[in-house]
Formats: C-alpha cells, structure tokens, sequence
C-alpha cells in the first residue's frame, strides 16, 4: 500500500508542476483562463487516485532481461551479415545488365513513335 501511496504523490506532483508551467505561461492571459488552468490542474490531482484504482496497471519493459551470449551471438550474426555482403559495382554496363525490362519499355516507346510517324507521313 505504501508503493501505492508513493506513486500516486510521484504523479501528482508531475501533474500539478505541468499546471503550473501552464499558468506561468499564461501570465498575461485572462484571469477566467489562468482560473480555468488551476481548477483543471487541481481536479486532475484530486482524481488521480481513483484514476489508478479504476484502470489496470500496465508494465512496460524498457530494456528486456536477456542473457549476455544471446546478445553477443545477435550482435556477431549481424556484424557477419554486414561484412559478408556484397559491394555491387555502379557502372552502365551492370545497370543495363540488372534492368533489361528498361530497353524494352524504350524500345516500345519507339516502335510507337514510329508507327506514329508513319501515320503522319501518309
């Protein structure tokens, strides 16, 4: 009950400090809004407890407990994976080689160009 107890001051505190950077920022703002601020601010406070009673908790794990040879074999796959590819070369002749449906797209572009000129010829 005392880690209950703990937390829920550890939010409230979190809650009423961001009302009052909120307020601070609204300094020359209307009094109805900075009023507005504070009683917003003060009922999120006053409601967090039975905001953490009525909704279930929910554990994130930030970092996963993992064995260190399970990391250390991950991290030696992906290092031999890195070092292990290829380097593909970037010259004209291993681009047209690597894409030869481009000489047949520009080819019927021509072959329609072509009859088109044919067209306007006759």
């Amino acid at each position: 009950m005392t880690s209950f107890v703990a937390v829920m001051i550890v939010k409230a505190t979190v809650v009423l400090f961001f009302g009052c950077v909120v307020a601070l920022g609204a300094r020359k703002a209307d009094a109805s809004v900075r009023h507005g601020i504070w009683a917003l601010t003060l009922a999120a406070a006053l409601g967090l407890p039975l905001g953490m009673i009525a909704t279930p908790s929910w554990r994130v794990a930030l970092l996963p407990a993992a064995s260190s040879l399970t990391n250390e074999a991950a991290s030696s796959a992906l290092t031999n994976a890195v070092i292990s590819s290829p380097a593909v070369a970037e010259s004209p002749a291993s681009v047209a080689s690597v894409h030869p449906s481009r000489r047949g797209a520009h080819a019927h572009c021509r072959s329609i160009a072509g009859t088109a000129d044919a067209e306007a010829a006759r």
